[in-house]
């Protein structure tokens, strides 16, 4: 999709019009451009492996397509932290599922391929088992620590815990890189974040996701209306190439 595809759709969801000059002096006299602050936090773990990773790793370890799920996990248990590392499963494997399931169909729809069948008929079964498995699993509710969530994601909370306990009123825009983040992102904020930062997710549309992670064009303009209103204060949203992190004041 070309950028003024992007930047029409975004004018339609929030009623707006995107605007710029080639003279950020001129810009500067209608635009509040918020100064760049940077923070320092402890160095980040090395990727590692979870109780539950290796639990999984030693039952489903042989699925080819779970070999970049595997190293998705271990690469969140560095920059998000042990928890996130485990909730991610949640959705990994429903998404793995709801593949196999649609590869499933389009053997049957060809009529003369049943070993490809049942095949994927056994893939799909072990990967229903495993997704029982993990919707029994106790992930518990995250903490403030080390223990469960990195040190980026301690230091971010306590900038906008910060930030709210000054400005009740304010807004702010926290921007990811991937849909699986942003969804992680908002589970931890929902649970460590206390009673001042009240989240959303503002991550656009697809087919191709994680489960419980394709919204609507309808659930993300009412994301976009609370926000406004104030009932959420707090968006996390992927970046877009038009768009940098800022903190919106009332």
């Amino acid at each position: 999709m070309s950028r003024t595809n992007v930047n029409s759709q975004l004018e339609a969801l929030l009623d707006s019009k995107i605007a710029t000059t080639s003279e950020w002096s001129t810009l500067g006299k209608f635009v509040f451009r918020p100064e760049p602050k940077f923070l320092t936090y402890t160095p980040l773990r090395p990727p590692f492996e979870t109780k539950l990773y290796q639990q999984l790793w030693a039952r489903y370890c042989d699925l080819k397509e779970f070999r970049p799920l595997f190293i998705a996990s271990k690469e969140i248990s560095s920059h998000l932290g042990r928890w996130c590392s485990d909730m991610f499963w949640s959705s990994a494997f429903s998404e793995a599922k709801a593949r196999k399931a649609e590869a499933r169909l389009e053997i049957q729809s060809q009529r003369s391929k049943d070993r490809e069948t049942d095949k994927v008929d056994q893939q799909i079964a072990r990967l229903d088992q495993a997704h029982q498995e993990i919707a029994g699993y106790a992930f518990g509710v995250p903490s403030a620590s080390l223990d469960d969530i990195s040190s980026k994601v301690i230091k971010l909370l306590e900038l906008l815990q910060a930030y709210f306990t000054a400005k009740p009123c304010g807004r702010c825009l926290v921007f990811v890189e991937r849909r699986a983040t942003a969804l992680l992102m908002h589970h931890v904020m929902s649970h460590v974040g206390g009673s001042l930062i009240k989240t959303g997710i503002l991550v656009g549309t697809t087919r191709s996701d994680l489960a419980g992670m394709n919204y609507s064009i309808k659930e993300q303009v009412m994301t976009l209306l609370s926000f406004r209103k104030g009932d959420l204060n707090c968006l996390v949203s992927l970046q877009y190439p038009f768009l940098t992190g800022a903190l919106f004041q009332c």
